[in-house]
């Protein structure tokens, strides 16, 4: 099933899952899901997503908020990557293929394509605006990857359960 899958894939980690914002509320995250089986083909790509959604999907997970400072211009950079995808929304594909790659350790190329996963998907938002908090190949980074950073303008603000998040931390 795909789930195995996904379970393997995620195999040692804390964080299954990553997702990029733009306020402490979450109201509004964006990601890549695989979304649900249908007959012979699976949907997914971008997804839109918000803490409501986590807290009544995932209501016993764990979850870490973590925010960067950066410049206006790097700012104004992940935010045309971001107009970009949505964009292109219905072009946006799950990468499962890019699953077995980071499984494998096999880099491929990075840039804005519309076939990725969550986690390739947030690194993708960031390099574009030059912005570099794991230094890993951007296909092989996994969700845990995006909490262990030495990059001095990321700040982590919570990490615990994820239906302890109170929407209002500011």
């Amino acid at each position: 099933s795909i789930d195995h899958v996904m379970e393997k894939f995620v195999k040692n980690q804390q964080y299954w899952h990553a997702a990029i914002s733009f306020g402490p509320a979450l109201s509004t995250c964006y990601s890549f899901n695989y979304g649900e089986a249908d007959a012979n083909k699976f949907k997914g790509g971008l997804s839109f997503e918000s803490i409501k959604f986590y807290k009544e999907e995932h209501p016993t997970g764990t979850m870490q908020v973590g925010v960067i400072f950066v410049t206006p211009e790097k700012y104004k950079k992940v935010k045309e990557a971001l107009s970009f995808y949505i964009h292109n929304k219905e072009k946006t594909k799950y990468s499962f293929i890019n699953l077995i790659y980071s499984w494998l350790g096999k880099p491929t190329k990075n840039g804005l394509k519309l076939n990725l996963v969550c986690s390739t998907f947030v690194d993708t938002l960031l390099k574009h605006a030059n912005i570099n908090i794991n230094n890993k190949q951007t296909n092989l980074v996994k969700p845990d990857d995006l909490k262990y950073t030495n990059d001095k303008s990321y700040f982590k603000v919570y990490e615990g359960k994820i239906k302890d998040y109170k929407e209002d931390n500011r």
